[in-house]
């Protein structure tokens, strides 16, 4: 084989310059993550009980999804955890299943049983899971008006950050979401004997668009609807309630009703100061990096349109990745340098040096390009494997290198003589 090298220098040269491009090109488009994904495929089923106890979402909710969902291909376990209102619960498939079709398969399990479920439930919510399921970047968004600040950053910041690429979800919570709350008064619905129930009714049913069917003529056909949703809050008051007696009061007559901020069941604060956090997660496929610097100058241009309201990064991870990687370049770089200096120093040869200096840097070349081809990020896992080959090149360089000249001075061959023999010496253990 070495000698076939040497006879074809042009191919080899070839091969040398494909691989420095290509090795370059699969660097630069190489996605860079933190952490690599390593849990098995999970996914979680969510389903909401309005007024049940646990005991009773535990009977008449988990366990029926559980036994359905046991059967499914591939799955590895299957847990629960029940409480008042919730239901959670996670499947783990088995490493080779893919976690798309796994959530298919979930879906079409709950569809099954779903006439078997209690009628008081809301649609259960599948939702996936992966280690690489984290934000990669965290605002914090402030103003004098919290309240206002939660819409702004639902109603305006969120949209543009999901248009930036690689961007696959926006998650906004901090509190001070703005409600319609209607405050019932105790006394009166007991002095009009109206229970609670009938309230909840008549609100669901004065308050709702209902398609009503359509209107054909010979010619044409139109679709109409009955609504009768309130614009404003004040509206609602309006809304008749009967009574035992069968007499009716209006609703603002049994309640207070205003607009005003949900309780907070979340809380988010930056440098001490209450704030609305918006998580920023990235698509699988994305760069961290890249998708953390666009998000960046799509934040900058939210500044500049909403002077008053203060937008600050909480936290990110793309600088310690990037860090990382600069780190592991340094590092082969120094190495490169260091490698052909001793050889220098120690061969005399300045071409022999220069050899070093220019294939090991082919050798990663290589590495990256098959890493692209097989879609492999670069994260902590695969930098510490690529850090700890750089020994190992040189390692091989310099056994090769010093075999050659040694063979070369001690048996007086020619530089090709030289070449093939010193290197088919070591060929074998070098590999």
């Amino acid at each position: 084989m070495t000698r076939w090298i040497l006879k074809n220098t042009h191919a080899v040269w070839a091969l040398v310059l494909a691989v420095g491009v290509f090795g370059f090109l699969a660097y630069q488009r190489l996605p860079v993550q933190l952490f690599p994904d390593t849990a098995p495929p999970l996914v979680n089923i969510i389903t909401t009980y309005p007024g049940a106890a646990a005991e009773d979402v535990a009977q008449d909710l988990s366990r029926k999804m559980e036994e359905e969902l046991a059967s499914l291909e591939g799955v590895f376990k299957v847990k629960s955890s029940s409480q008042d209102n919730l239901s959670v619960v996670s499947v783990e498939f088995q490493y080779d299943r893919d976690v798309d079709l796994a959530a298919v398969d979930v879906q079409n399990a709950i569809a099954r049983i779903r006439g078997e479920l209690p009628p008081g439930i809301r649609e259960p919510q599948v939702l996936k899971f992966s280690t690489t399921d984290r934000p990669i970047v965290t605002y914090g968004v402030t103003a004098d008006d919290l309240p206002r600040a939660r819409k702004l950053a639902e109603d305006e910041f969120a949209p543009r950050l999901q248009k930036v690429p690689g961007v696959a979800a926006i998650d906004v919570f901090g509190g001070s979401r703005l409600a319609v709350l209607v405050e019932l008064d105790r006394y009166e619905l007991e002095a009009a004997r109206v229970p609670l129930q009938r309230v909840v009714e008549a609100l669901r049913a004065h308050n709702a668009m209902t398609p009503a069917g359509r209107i054909r003529t010979d010619s044409t056909q139109s679709m109409f609807r009955v609504d009768t949703r309130a614009d404003t809050a004040s509206a609602l008051e309006d809304i008749p309630i009967a009574t035992a007696g069968g007499s009716r009061v209006l609703l603002g007559d049994l309640a207070t009703i205003r607009k005003a901020p949900l309780e907070d069941d979340s809380r988010f604060r930056l440098d001490g100061r209450r704030a609305i956090a918006m998580q920023v997660f990235k698509t699988t496929e994305a760069n961290t990096v890249e998708v953390v610097q666009s998000a960046r100058e799509a934040v900058e241009g939210l500044k500049a349109s909403y002077p008053g309201v203060e937008i600050r990064e909480g936290e990110e991870s793309a600088s310690f990745a990037q860090t990382s990687v600069d780190n592991l370049m340094g590092n082969i770089g120094q190495a490169i340098l260091f490698t052909a200096v001793l050889m220098l120093f120690f061969l005399r040869q300045w071409r022999t040096s220069l050899v070093v200096a220019l294939t090991m840097p082919l050798s990663f070349g290589i590495t990256f390009a098959v890493m692209k081809l097989m879609d492999i990020d670069l994260n902590l896992v695969t930098l510490s494997a690529i850090i700890l080959s750089v020994g190992i090149v040189i390692d091989n360089s310099v056994v090769v290198l010093e075999n050659i000249v040694r063979r070369r001075e001690q048996d007086h061959l020619s530089p090709v003589d030289g070449a093939a023999v010193g290197a088919d010496e070591v060929r074998g253990a070098a590999l």
